[in-house]
């Protein structure tokens, strides 16, 4: 994983990403009712055993060094990765596979798994342990880990909406707004990388919030010529608005964290 990274930057990404790619591609199947040639496929059920497994070892992990965000990451990712296995194919991925492999329709659409309830339940409750962890600690990677996390708009819709990741909902779309803003924030107010600051800058944060952290990414790199750009071209618009009457901007930058113009939900 590259936290610099456009893709791939956690343990989330990588296992969303594979999910993805299996989908398209068709290589993601339920189990054959007739006899075929399945080389290069994998059974749904067999995949979900098999990140079982992984998760009973990534569980130990975390009781041996809880302080490991690595650890905790593919503990959930792979939670969640089973739970996205378990719910079934989303209609998109099911036409691209029937397009892709020669074989009846019915053979090749992936239905609910019968223990997707269980699984979204564990999945849940690892969900909250790992977030009310990051909480508790003052680490920009935790940060990092959880806002990836939130970006898995499937799972995260799963967790919620288990019938249909389709769906959404106003209030439960806003907590997650709000949650994925606060960690944004405090990953790139710590790390002060140019990956950190473009994260904010693309989020459409309120100003203040951008000029605070280029601020500190100032104070840490006062050589940067690009974040001198940034500052001047923020305060600039700070200083023109100032003089215009009647300006409200004060009273938007109040909800600084409730106000993300999140292009990823």
């Amino acid at each position: 994983c590259d936290p610099d990274a456009s893709e791939n930057r956690t343990p989330f990404d990588l296992v969303s990403n594979m999910l993805t790619s299996m989908e398209k591609d068709g290589s993601l199947i339920p189990p054959p009712r007739t006899s075929w040639d399945s080389r290069g496929k994998v059974i749904d059920e067999m995949l979900v055993n098999a990140m079982q497994e992984a998760v009973a070892v990534f569980r130990k992990c975390i009781q041996k060094d809880p302080e490991n965000v690595d650890h905790w990451s593919w503990y959930v990712a792979t939670l969640l990765g089973m739970l996205c296995v378990a719910f079934g194919a989303p209609p998109s991925a099911a036409s691209s596979a029937h397009q892709n492999v020669d074989v009846e329709s019915e053979q090749t659409e992936r239905r609910r798994l019968d223990c997707f309830r269980e699984i979204r339940s564990i999945a849940s409750i690892a969900l909250m342990d790992f977030v009310r962890f990051s909480h508790s600690r003052d680490c920009p990677m935790f940060c990092l880990a959880v806002l990836s996390m939130l970006e898995w708009r499937r799972a995260i819709f799963l967790l919620h909406h288990p019938r249909s990741f389709s769906v959404t909902n106003d209030e439960f779309g806003t907590e997650v707004r709000r949650l994925h803003a606060y960690h944004t924030y405090h990953w790139a107010s710590k790390v002060c990388s140019q990956t950190a600051l473009a994260k904010v800058q693309q989020l459409g944060f309120p100003r203040d919030a951008f000029i605070d952290i280029l601020a500190r990414a100032l104070e840490r790199n006062p050589c940067e010529r690009k974040n001198w750009v940034w500052l001047i071209d923020s305060l600039g618009s700070v200083g023109s608005l100032s003089g215009r009457k009647g300006d409200t901007s004060c009273s938007h930058r109040k909800n600084a964290m409730s106000e993300e113009r999140s292009t990823w939900w």
